[in-house]
Parts: structure tokens; sequence; C-alpha cells
């Protein structure tokens, strides 16, 4: 009797130990209804924790009613380390400007890049005009490091690209989406309004 207790407790001891070694695992219960959506169901969940996707499972449970769910477990890792490019406008020379004035009037702006990684690439950035993407681009060169930035600026009410009214206008950096970054969402500058009279 003795020697069956001993090894049912260095049985329990050894799952244990396996568990607490194991990846933290996180669970959605219940489940999605479709089979198919457990895997982007786990996606969503450890991009809200900042990771990747590492493995995935399904296990019956009890639910407050005593009804019994299907619930999912997943594990994530570590995202890989990548750059995070954001862009801001720091200011204008004049908030009425008078059409093709010289000296032009400037927007400044600064390109940071907040990852854990070096852009290595150029980066794009378009001119946003009133809520409609304006033809051509700036470009800022890398590489920008980790927790560096870049600063430029770009005339505004000088020629017939910016005719006579009022503006609100931003930036938005990468609009190509050519640089794999950590965060693809928060691309958008600041707005600046101005008008051209």
């Amino acid at each position: 009797m003795k020697r069956g207790f001993l090894l049912l407790l260095c049985i329990g001891l050894f799952v244990s130990a396996s568990t607490l070694a194991a990846p933290p695992r996180k669970e959605i219960c219940p489940a999605p209804a479709d089979h198919g959506q457990w895997r982007a169901a786990a996606n969503r969940g450890c991009a809200y924790f900042g990771e990747t996707f590492s493995s995935l499972g399904g296990h019956s449970a009890f639910a407050p009613d005593g009804s019994v769910i299907t619930c999912i477990h997943f594990s994530c890792r570590a995202a890989p380390a990548k750059p995070d490019v954001k862009v801001q406008l720091l200011g204008i020379d004049n908030r009425v400007i008078d059409y093709g004035a010289r000296p032009w009037t400037w927007v400044r702006y600064r390109v940071t890049n907040a990852g854990a990684t070096s852009v290595s690439q150029p980066v794009l950035l378009r001119v946003v005009k009133n809520g409609r993407p304006s033809s051509g681009y700036l470009r800022i060169d890398g590489p920008i490091p980790a927790g560096g930035d870049e600063s430029g600026r770009f005339a505004v009410g000088h020629d017939s690209g910016w005719p006579r009214g009022d503006y609100v206008i931003w930036l938005e950096a990468d609009y190509r989406n050519q640089i794999d970054e950590s965060h693809e969402r928060n691309n958008q500058s600041n707005r600046i309004r101005f008008q051209v009279r």
C-alpha cells in the first residue's frame, strides 16, 4: 500500500514539474462554435498580449450553470523584435498664408522609430489634405536606430498644389506598408489646420 502511494506521489510531482516548465497557457471559454475559427481566436488572443501564436488545443469544462462547454487553450511566444515607425507634425510657420508668398511657409515633422530594432530602409510619407492623400511623397532615408528619429519639412501654399482654401493636413508614414513593424496602426500623425488666401 505504501509503495503504491509513493509511486502515485512521484507521478504527480513529475506531472506538476512538467506543467510548470511548459509555456504559459491561455484559455478561451467557450470556444468559437466553428472549429475553423479556433486558430484565428488564438491569434487574436496572442496579439492582445503582444505575442505570436505557438500552439493550440481543446478541452471540455463545466459552465457555471453545470452544462459542459468546449474551451480552447493556446500558448504564445514572444513576438520577434521589429521597428515601429511613428510620425509627428511639429508645427507650421504661419496659420494664414498668402498664396505663393515668399519666404515659403514650412511644416516641420519628425519620424521616430519606437521599436526594438533599426529601420534599415527609407521611410516613405505622404501628405493627406482634407482627408485625401496627396500625390507624391516625402522620404526619410534610413537607417533610423531603435529609439532614434529624423526630422524634415515641406512647403505649403506656395504652388498650384495648394490652391486658396482651408486645410486640415496630416502625414501618413510607411503608407505602402513596406516596413514590417511591431504596430501597423499608428502611422498617422497629429493634424494641423491652416488657411491659404
